[in-house]
């Protein structure tokens, strides 16, 4: 198996690096940040936790400042990982959306997918975020297609990944599969091939 690297945003105490270090798969970055918590005094409880299990693993902070950091900018990742806020897209919240500060990060999470476009992307948030806070149009995406330079990413509703594309099949009497992009919808999760 490859040994694919990866950046994560809203890194939290990092779930992905977890479950991924069995596969040998090796953390580039971590971005993990609480714009409530006071830096100054000391890091916040997730920051400790990335500190003390990956010290050689640089946290770059913000994620809507790291294109600036020459850390990102000289990095080289396969896979881009992060779950960012789901309380502006929650059916416990008010649902603002992307009108919401903390809704817009997912947007600033394909901004980083334009900048690095890496192999694989794995984007986590609630079942809810694919859904427009109005209902004139019932299941309807919030973001359908988000055009990229290279790449399109579709936003789909869980339940509905018959309309997405699958992975190639075996055609009769070959051993090739043919290369396509493919995406799955599993829930809250939207996992992506982009290359």
């Amino acid at each position: 198996m490859a040994k694919l690297k990866y950046g994560s945003v809203c890194s939290g105490i990092e779930a992905a690096t977890v479950a991924w270090h069995k596969f040998g798969w090796e953390p580039q970055w971590f971005s993990q940040y609480d714009p409530e918590h006071d830096y100054t005094k000391s890091l916040d409880f997730p920051s400790k936790v990335l500190q003390h299990h990956y010290p050689n693993v640089p946290n770059l902070g913000d994620m809507t400042k790291i294109m600036q950091d020459e850390r990102f900018i000289q990095s080289e990742i396969d896979i881009l990982v992060g779950g960012t806020p789901c309380q502006s897209f929650s059916i416990a919240g008010l649902r603002n959306g992307l009108s919401d500060e903390r809704g817009n990060l997912s947007l600033e999470f394909v901004r980083l997918l334009e900048c690095k476009r890496p192999k694989l992307f794995v984007w986590e948030n609630v079942p809810a975020c694919y859904l427009q806070k109005t209902t004139e149009s019932r299941g309807q995406t919030t973001m359908k297609n988000t055009q990229t330079q290279q790449h399109s990413l579709a936003f789909f509703p869980p339940g509905q990944d018959e309309i997405l594309p699958r992975s190639p099949t075996k055609k009769q009497g070959s051993s090739k599969r043919s290369r396509t992009n493919t995406t799955q919808s599993l829930g809250g999760f939207l996992i992506a091939n982009i290359s």
